[in-house]
């Protein structure tokens, strides 16, 4: 297991929890009021956050093997919410814009998603069974 953490603006929170084995997960928040959860349980799950603004949310749980997940929000205010649950599931989010909701549930083997929101107020959910 491997955990990195990296935070330099104020009120930011991290918190990383991995159970199982063979587990890499990073988070790096620069700007202030940022918050990123990141639950890993099983084997070989991967994952890296990065939220450079401020406000933004991220929640990444991972259950199962060989699941990833990339994250990034540069903008403000932006929430993120990723499940992955089975095998061989990848996951890509990018929220530049502000005020941008994200919501990833993947359950079973083999799933791929990918986000861009380059805007304001936008939605995207997906939902992989």
């Amino acid at each position: 297991m491997t955990a990195i953490t990296g935070q330099q603006g104020n009120n930011n929170i991290a918190a990383i929890n991995q159970s199982g084995g063979h587990s890499v997960a990073a988070i790096s928040q620069n700007g202030e009021h940022n918050s990123a959860l990141l639950n890993q349980n099983g084997f070989n799950n991967r994952a890296a956050l990065a939220q450079y603004g401020r406000g933004n949310n991220a929640s990444v749980n991972q259950s199962g093997t060989n699941n990833t997940v990339y994250l990034v929000q540069a903008g403000i205010a932006n929430d993120a919410d990723i499940t992955q649950t089975g095998f061989d599931n990848t996951a890509v989010v990018i929220d530049k814009g502000r005020n941008n909701l994200t919501q990833i549930n993947q359950t079973g083997t083999n799933r791929n998603a990918g986000v861009v929101q380059n805007s304001a107020g936008m939605a995207i959910r997906i939902t992989q069974n």
